[in-house]
């Protein structure tokens, strides 16, 4: 530990800002959040350890706030009601119900393509693989039961399903797949990324999906708390929950306060002078 410097942290950072979220070659690189909390956090929480229990002096400690990326400060906004409902409408049918899946779950738009074996209707409840790799249960409210009783019989394997509208249309195998017109076929990730920014673009509105989650965490976070917030979302740390969705306790607090309080205000000058 006392051999590593600032120039290893900063060759560290650079290394991981170049990877692919997921892991996949075709998607964005990792958010600088998720730069920060795997390398410089985590080993300063490892110098941070050493020098409380061990009592070992690290001279050339790196300067860690200097290595921390700049992160955002929100990470979605919260959708309208009536504007969920007009981009639903303005979605195909399978990719609809996908969009209004993520609203009742919270899900994250690459969890929402899931197998039947993921789910438990029974429990209702899903299994699905997280972002680390990890898999997580979430669970499944009467609106997400109802979203996949409309999907059952479909297909045998996958959730959600579109009808090939028009020739052309590209798979899940890519475009070498020819797709039949009137057949059936599981959603694909292109697919609904190309189906939502046609919705909102012809409403006029500035939404992405991810939205979504923020306005079910959101939903959660004034219902019942942080905690299950958290749990339904699946942040590892309590602290990402708070950083995002703090502010929404504190918009309930505040309207508690109004409510408890409405009576008391200032006091106009004419009407003291007139009680003396």
């Amino acid at each position: 530990m006392t051999e590593i410097h600032d120039a290893d942290i900063a060759a560290w950072v650079a290394q991981r800002r170049a990877e692919k979220a997921w892991g996949r070659d075709k998607s964005t690189r990792v958010q600088n959040g998720t730069v920060n909390r795997t390398t410089i956090d985590a080993l300063r929480k490892i110098f941070g350890h050493a020098r409380e229990s061990w009592k070992l002096p690290f001279p050339t400690e790196p300067s860690w706030s200097k290595h921390r990326l700049k992160e955002r400060e929100t990470i979605g906004a919260e959708v309208k009601r009536i504007d969920q409902q007009q981009i639903a409408e303005a979605m195909p049918e399978g990719y609809r119900e996908i969009w209004l899946f993520s609203l009742a779950t919270g899900l994250r738009l690459a969890e929402c393509f899931m197998t039947w074996s993921q789910i438990d209707m029974e429990q209702a409840t899903a299994t699905l693989t997280q972002k680390g790799g990890g898999q997580r249960q979430v669970i499944l409210g009467r609106a997400a039961m109802a979203i996949l009783a409309t999907q059952r019989g479909r297909d045998p394997e996958h959730v959600f399903t579109y009808i090939c509208r028009r020739r052309g249309g590209k798979g899940l195998t890519g475009r070498d797949e020819r797709l039949i017109l009137g057949q059936s076929y599981p959603v694909s990730y292109s697919g609904l990324k190309s189906a939502f920014r046609r919705a909102v673009a012809h409403l006029g509105l500035k939404v992405r999906f991810h939205d979504a989650r923020h306005t079910m965490g959101s939903a959660i976070t004034r219902v019942k708390g942080l905690k299950a917030a958290q749990r339904q979302l699946g942040h590892a740390r309590i602290e990402t929950t708070a950083k995002f969705y703090a502010h929404v306790l504190d918009d309930e607090l505040r309207d508690a306060l109004d409510a408890a309080a409405p009576h008391i205000g200032t006091v106009d000058d004419g009407k003291k002078r007139e009680s003396r």
